[in-house]
């Protein structure tokens, strides 16, 4: 779940900055930055999801130790919290997505720079 976390504050950064470039008037690194977001984007959900895959193993690791009994409960509860690490690459995720996207589509359109 760290690992998660910080690459969306990477990638959150990365979109900021972009943004700034942008509003600036700095169509280069409002581009870079913009893809860069995006990218950043992309890899948080993928860790997002890598992570819960990684949960899910170890849950069904643990069941094969469990009580016949506790194994609904113990699974249900652990599809509960690996799926925690699905919704923080999501929540994460959507703010460099928006921003790395405007940035790109306004640093495409505006003029390039003379000189």
């Amino acid at each position: 779940m760290y690992v998660v976390l910080a690459l969306g504050v990477v990638a959150f950064g990365l979109a900021v900055g972009a943004l700034v470039a942008l509003a600036t008037g700095r169509r280069r690194p409002a581009l870079v930055l913009g893809g860069g977001a995006l990218v950043g984007a992309g890899i948080t959900v993928g860790a997002g999801g890598a992570s819960y895959a990684w949960a899910m193993t170890r849950i069904f690791a643990a069941l094969a130790a469990a009580q016949p009994a506790l194994r609904a409960r113990l699974l249900e509860q652990g599809i509960r919290e690996a799926m925690c690490n699905v919704w923080l690459g999501a929540v994460l995720a959507a703010f460099p997505l928006l921003a790395g996207a405007v940035a790109l589509v306004g640093g495409l359109l505006t003029q390039k720079e003379e000189g």
